[in-house]
This record gives C-alpha cells, structure tokens and sequence, in this order.
C-alpha cells in the first residue's frame, strides 16, 4: 500500500512537469492532463457550456474523433469544405456554414500543415462564436507570432497514434488562457465517473469497425451512417482516466520535439523533391509544419496503398470525409474538396530514415505511372 501512494506521487510529480512543459511549448497559462484528445474536446465543450443539441462546426475532412467527441458532450456535429490544396479548413466555406445554432468551431491543423487559424478566429469572432484549436498533429510548430495550441479559446493535444508526439496508451490535454474555463476544466477532468477498459482491444475494434463502414461505403454512400450508430460504444474507451498513463514516456518525448520536427519536415521536403512533377500530387505545404504523414493525390490511391504495405511501407488510403457519420437521421450531404481529396488521397508515413523515405517515394513514383 506504502508503494503505491509512493508511485501515485511519483506520477502526479511528473504530470506536473508535463503540464509545465506543455504551457511552454504551446505560451498557455492553463494546461490540463487528460485520457485522450478526444476527452478534451468533450470536456472544453462541456465547460464552456455548449448547450446540447446546438452545434460544433468542423471540417469535413479530419479524423472521427473530434466528431465522436461532440456527440459525448450532448452536441450535434456541424461540417465545412476544405482547401483542394492543403486539405485545411476553407474559410469561405466555414463562414458559409455558419447557421443559428453553430456555438462552437473546432479548427484543425490536419497533417500538421497549419490551417489559417487566425482566419479561422476572424470569422469566429464576427459570429460571436468560441474556437476550440486542435493542435495534435502540429504541436511545437510556430504559426505566425504565436505557437500551435495557443489559439483560440482553448486548445487540445492528443498523444495516440499519428500525432506530433506518439506514447504508448496515448493521452491527451487541453490548454487555456481563460481562468473560469481552466478551473471548470480541472474540476470536470478530476470528478468524471471514469470506466477501466481494455484500451488495446478497443482501439483494434474501433478501427475495424471504421474500415468496415469505410468499405462498405464505396459501393453504398450511405453506409456510413451506420457509424454513427455505433459511437457511444467506445466512449468508455475515450473518455477514460488519465491516472497511471505514460506521462514519463510524454515527457521524454517532449525534450526532443524541436528536433523531431526537424526531422519530419526534412522528409516532407524530400518526398516533394521526388514526387513533384509526376503522376501523385503534392500538396501545396509552407514547410512550417510537423507532418506527421505526407499525404498526397493519386488517381490509383485504392490499389496503390495495398501494393506499397506488401512493399514494406506504411499508408493510408480512401479515409472518407465525416460529414454523414454523425447524423444518421439527416440526408446524404456533400462537400466538392473534400469529396475529391477523399478518392484520390494516400498518406504516406514520415520515416525518419532517408533512404526509406527515398525508397518510398520511388516506389509511389513508379506505381502511379500510367500504363504504357
């Protein structure tokens, strides 16, 4: 028993230390461990008091999460288009999606090519609506005078699988400038009636059940209304506690984010060497990012993703846009750019090895020539 107060202190010390590191990286005054990226959504709308029913508007084009995140916090999700070109939120679409019952914009740095997050607050701000930021895939980076995460109303990190920072377990936080927000935000996180799970085996049933839908909706669009059935069936998972989690790991990491970074955008520079001018697109990023993964165009993406992984190189290929997961009753809606980076999209994996990368690279090349 004497142990495990010992290890239960030893723990709060280093999460401590990583809520200072994180206030440091990101220029907050508040930052707040929690299970996941996806608690902290749903814990930042929940403390700025969205009511439930009304809306939070994001992209199309993002990860489930942030979808799934507003529908636990008792919101209706609300989408927008993007950029053909950085695959980020397009402002005139975000303005032109804003309705009556938008009360919340989740702004997403997708790959961790920064979006325009300080047009995205423009626009917020003639609404009189908050911004939550989600810098999980651009943690670290500038953007501007100020740093990812330390936008908006309030910010969130997430630390799962293809984020700026990858630990074990994952985990997640929430930053603020906004004093009232952070003390309802500390309480919510430390009060909240978590579940144990089987995080593994949750994750691996998630995910095969997105891929399913994802199929199945190749043939039959509306097949990923289905999704949205099935939601509230992972919220344990999600939303679970941030005690016993691998901080020691997160702040490990943290020391060396600069320098990872570095490394990323170094191979995001060489995949666009090799690839510019050929058959796969690339897209049309600052180089001020983290890039976490190297998406890029191609008109074979469904053939071509198996191929590379039977090669020996990671990718992703065909990840639908969100905007029909979520709202089952609703009819089928479409958003043009979103729609079109969706059926040509591979994301390529940003390895730190140069010649893998090359490898990679020539590999894409050579497929995506057309047939002679």
């Amino acid at each position: 028993m004497a142990q495990l107060r010992v290890d239960a202190l030893v723990s709060r010390a280093v999460a401590r230390r990583v809520e200072e590191r994180l206030r440091e990286i990101t220029g907050r005054r508040f930052v707040h461990l929690c299970g996941s990226g996806t608690a902290a959504i749903m814990f930042t709308l929940r403390a700025m008091h969205i009511p439930r029913g009304l809306e939070v508007l994001m992209p199309a084009l993002l990860c489930v999460n942030p979808g799934s995140a507003t529908v636990y916090a008792g919101c209706k999700s609300a989408f927008c288009d993007v950029e053909k070109e950085t695959y980020n939120v397009s402002l005139s679409s975000l303005e032109a999606s804003i309705t009556p019952n938008t009360r919340c914009i989740i702004a997403v740095h997708e790959h961790g090519e920064p979006c325009d997050i300080e047009g995205v607050m423009d626009v917020a701000q003639r609404h009189g609506v908050p911004v939550i930021e989600d810098s999980a895939k651009a943690l670290g980076i500038e953007i501007g005078s100020g740093h990812a995460g330390g936008f908006g109303d309030a910010s969130i990190m997430s630390f799962g699988r293809g984020k700026t920072i990858e630990i074990e377990g994952g985990g997640g936080a929430v930053a603020t400038d906004d004093s009232q927000l952070s003390s309802r935000l500390q309480k919510m996180i430390k009060t909240y009636p978590y579940v144990d799970v089987e995080g593994d085996i949750f994750y691996k049933v998630h995910r095969s059940l997105f891929y399913a839908t994802r199929d199945a909706a190749l043939n039959n669009p509306s097949a990923l209304k289905y999704y949205g059935r099935f939601v509230d069936v992972f919220k344990d998972w999600y939303m679970r506690s941030p005690l016993g989690l691998r901080w020691d790991a997160l702040e490990e990491e943290l020391v060396d984010i600069e320098d990872n970074i570095r490394t990323r955008r170094g191979t995001a520079a060489l995949y666009k060497q090799i690839l510019s001018g050929g058959a796969a697109k690339v897209p049309a990023y600052s180089g001020k990012g983290s890039y976490v993964r190297y998406p890029v165009l191609i008109g074979n993406s469904e053939t071509l993703g198996p191929k590379l992984r039977r090669l020996g190189f990671d990718s992703n290929e065909l990840i639908p846009p969100v905007n029909n997961m979520f709202n089952p009753e609703a009819p089928l809606s479409t958003y043009p750019n979103s729609e079109y980076v969706y059926k040509r999209q591979l994301i390529l994996w940003a390895y730190s090895d140069e010649e893998r990368v090359k490898r990679c690279a020539e590999a894409v090349k050579e497929a995506a020539k057309p047939p002679a």
